[in-house]
């Protein structure tokens, strides 16, 4: 019988598979990192707002999905209208937030666009992350009028005060200063005064008060006096 021993064979297979160990290892540990992705969202991404009030936007700087903290985000304005500033730099917070506040006294719309500075060049470059918001400006414009209290009961002789406020057109509607409104009193004799005129305040705001001395109802109406002609015309905003 003869035999055959294998020892030497053995050894070759297993420096075999040692050196393809090797090769595998060395090519594993060649493989690059995968990349850090770098993103920059902004809000709000759109707004309308009043000329000459003030607009903030924030953009949340985020790398693989953490805040990221210390980088450089720089915010352009397009060039629409008379934005001030039109430009700047902010660093990110704990948060990965940076806030860039402009204004603008024309009505006009702005492209307001914030990037990743990385080389902090002053300069949106291709390939820093970016994203943009609109911002549009509009002169307010007096939209609605409301009467308060709608209904009341008082003493003959007393002081009844009613108050007319007026907004615009934003959303949502905000104070309008300035409008003319006139006040109008009908119904049971002898309101005193009648009638009156007043401007809105800050808040929106104009007050109208009268009395009477004889038991009755009195209907108040408000408008405003767009003409300012001290009278409640066809077509002006009322309310009673």
């Amino acid at each position: 019988m003869t035999r055959r021993k294998y020892r030497r064979s053995t050894r070759l297979s297993a420096a075999l598979f040692t050196s393809l160990l090797t090769i595998a290892w060395m090519f594993v540990a060649a493989l690059p990192a995968s990349a850090q992705v770098i993103t920059v969202s902004l809000v709000p991404a759109e707004e309308t707002n009043a000329v000459g009030t003030d607009h903030t936007v924030t953009a949340t700087v985020m790398e693989d999905a953490a805040a990221l903290e210390g980088a450089v985000v720089l915010f352009d304005v397009s060039a629409e209208g008379t934005a001030t500033p039109d430009t700047g730099s902010v660093t990110t917070d704990a948060a990965g937030e940076a806030e860039f506040t402009f204004t603008n006294s024309a009505e006009v719309t702005n492209t307001i666009t914030a990037c990743v500075d990385e080389d902090e060049s002053d300069v949106c470059e291709e390939g820093e992350a970016t994203d943009s918001a609109l911002k549009t400006w509009v002169v307010p414009v007096a939209t609605t009028i409301e009467l308060a209290p709608a209904e009341e009961t008082n003493p003959v002789d007393s002081t009844h005060t009613v108050t007319a406020t007026v907004k615009d057109q934003l959303e949502p509607p905000q104070p309008f200063a300035g409008a003319a409104v006139h006040f109008d009193v009908s119904g049971d004799p002898t309101p005193d005064p009648d009638s009156g005129d007043a401007v809105t305040d800050a808040a929106g705001d104009a007050d109208f008060a009268f009395t009477n001395d004889t038991e009755g109802t009195n209907t108040i109406t408000a408008c405003i006096d767009e003409n300012e002609n001290e009278a409640c015309d066809e077509g002006e905003l009322f309310d009673t």
